[in-house]
C-alpha cells in the first residue's frame, strides 16, 4: 500500500475538537477507487484522522448533495475534512474576469467543504503579472477580504487559509501569507 501524501494539521481554537496533531491524506488514499465514501472507509481502516478534498481541477463535490454527504460523514466518527481549491486562482490578475472567477472558485470550495462539515480550505493566492509585489499584495488582500465576506454573508463557517508557494512567479511566500 502506498499513500502519496500526508497532511499534518496543527489546529487552534477554530473548533474545540481540534486540539492535537491530526494526520490526513491529501486527496483519496491511492488504495481506493475515486469515490469519497470508499476513501472515508479507507481512512478509517488506516486509522488516519481525515483527508483533504482536492478540488485542483474543479469542485467535483456539489453543494446540493450536502445532506446525504453529511449523513454519511457523521456516521464515520468525526473525521477531519479540509479542501484545496483549484490551481486556477489568481487574485492578483490584471484581468477582472479572472479575479472574479478566482473569487468564485474559492467560494465554491468553501461551500463544498462546509457541506461535509469540513473546517478549512487552502489555495494558492495568485501570480505576479507585470506588477510590483506591493501592488500584487494589495490587490490580493482586497479580493481575499471580499471573498471572506461573501463566505460569511452566506453563513458558511470555514477557515480560509492562503497556502505558501516556492515559485518566484507566484504570490504567496511565507512572509506574504503571514501578512495576509
Amino acid at each position: 500500500m502506498k499513500i502519496i501524501s500526508i497532511n499534518i494539521l496543527v489546529c487552534g481554537d477554530k473548533m474545540q475538537k481540534l486540539n492535537k496533531l491530526y494526520f490526513a491524506t491529501a486527496g483519496f488514499p491511492t488504495t481506493t477507487k475515486s469515490n469519497l465514501f470508499n476513501a472515508i472507509d479507507e481512512i478509517k481502516r488506516l486509522k488516519l484522522d481525515g483527508l483533504e478534498l482536492e478540488f485542483v481541477q474543479n469542485v467535483w463535490l456539489k453543494y446540493k448533495d450536502n445532506e446525504l454527504t453529511k449523513k454519511i460523514i457523521k456516521a464515520k466518527d468525526d473525521l477531519i475534512f479540509t479542501a484545496h481549491a483549484s490551481y486556477y486562482i489568481n487574485l492578483a490578475s490584471l484581468e477582472k474576469v479572472k479575479v472574479m472567477a478566482s473569487v468564485h472558485r474559492i467560494y465554491q470550495t468553501a461551500q463544498a467543504c462546509a457541506s461535509v462539515n469540513g473546517y478549512s480550505i487552502t489555495f494558492h493566492p495568485g501570480f505576479y503579472i507585470n506588477e510590483t509585489k506591493t501592488a500584487a499584495y494589495n490587490q490580493t488582500k482586497q479580493y481575499l477580504k471580499e471573498t471572506i465576506k461573501k463566505i460569511k454573508d452566506n453563513d458558511i463557517n470555514i477557515w480560509v487559509r492562503p497556502e505558501t508557494t516556492g515559485k518566484e512567479t507566484q504570490f504567496g511566500n511565507l512572509e506574504e501569507c503571514i501578512k495576509l
